[in-house]
């Protein structure tokens, strides 16, 4: 600042910025960015997502939807992070995003008469309440005109996508899977996925399983005609239990012949209209007659509690990813270090 003071006039550098330490990193093209908020565990990251975002920027737009106790990326009255930080919001996805270059905002459509022509992607993450009449039409109409939706309902949930979804040919399970094979320690209801589907873009890179706390099934339905893959199944040795009044009774769940037997899908992706598209790498688009949809029986996975385990995040935002047609940002990632807990036993 002392050699340069018209430069540090150009860039607009506060003298706070410049007590704290600011890198402020620019292109020929006249592109730049500056990060003046650093941590020792995350410096790396930050930068590398500095330049990421200044090469190669989608100017593409991801909406969450609200208004029906869906997971929050907002963040909390007097909270100074950009996004929400509690346990069973959606901050780090959204942060995520970001860092892929996305442009990330909840959105209010119920005061829309359709989902917004710069979306990308609309993801409905964890919805409790029912959506307005209005609503469904238009989030039927954004992906009959190419749109792309993610869709994550955890087990039981009071909402109304369900008929939506079944017109596609895709039925939640009114379930809960339980593994006691394969489980995060030992919770039979946190079952492993690792059985990924070897050819399609948003499972073909992974090799690591994610977890899904308290999921429920994803089944297609062979009589409606579609184009959808199952991307994630659960262990072999795992069962949908449906019979859950019986299981809240008695305290414990046992494999009935009402019930769906491992490997149990939790995920699917596709498109409602059977397009051609939905196998390629080319980006969803009206003319092709149909968008794409991925379909989750859990949102936890995605949560701040639940996103940097194994490989729920890769999995989340290459869904993400291939829903926007940004095939070439469907990767596996680096891990983060996080503070992680070791259960002992007696």
């Amino acid at each position: 600042p002392n050699e340069e003071p018209v430069l540090v006039e150009e860039l607009g550098l506060t003298a706070d910025e410049l007590s704290r330490g600011v890198l402020h990193i620019s292109l020929a093209s006249g592109e730049s960015t500056a990060i003046s908020e650093f941590s020792s565990s995350q410096f790396e990251p930050e930068i590398t997502a500095a330049l990421f975002k200044l090469v190669k920027s989608t100017g593409k737009k991801v909406y969450f939807l609200t208004g029906h106790n869906e997971r929050v990326i907002e963040p909390a009255p007097g909270e100074e992070a950009p996004f929400a930080s509690g346990a069973d919001s959606l901050g780090r996805a959204a942060s995520a995003l970001v860092n892929e270059t996305y442009a990330v905002e909840p959105l209010l459509l119920a005061s829309l008469p359709d989902v917004p022509a710069d979306s990308s992607a609309l993801i409905i993450a964890g919805p409790t309440r029912p959506l307005l009449p209005n609503e469904l039409e238009a989030i039927e109409r954004y992906v009959a005109g190419g749109g792309a939706l993610l869709v994550a309902i955890d087990p039981r949930a009071q909402t109304n996508l369900y008929a939506l979804l079944e017109g596609w040919g895709v039925k939640l399970g009114d379930d809960v899977i339980v593994d006691r094979a394969l489980a995060v320690f030992g919770q039979a209801t946190t079952p492993i996925a690792q059985e990924y589907a070897a050819d399609h873009p948003i499972t073909s890179p992974l090799r690591e399983p994610a977890i899904f706390p308290m999921v429920r099934s994803v089944e297609l339905d062979p009589g409606v005609a579609s184009d959808f893959t199952v991307l994630a199944s659960t262990g072999r040795d795992s069962w949908a239990e449906r019979d859950l009044e019986g299981w809240r009774s008695t305290g414990r769940a046992e494999y009935g012949e009402e019930d769906l037997l491992g490997p149990v899908p939790v995920a699917i992706a596709g498109s409602p209209a059977g397009g051609a598209e939905a196998e390629a790498g080319s980006e969803p688009s009206a003319e092709t007659g149909g968008g794409r949809v991925v379909v989750f029986g859990d949102s936890d996975f995605a949560t701040n509690e639940y996103f940097d385990a194994l490989r729920n995040r890769d999995l989340f935002l290459n869904a993400v990813n291939w829903l926007a047609g940004e095939v070439a940002g469907i990767t596996v990632r680096p891990n983060i270090s996080r503070a992680s807990s070791f259960q002992m036993s007696q």
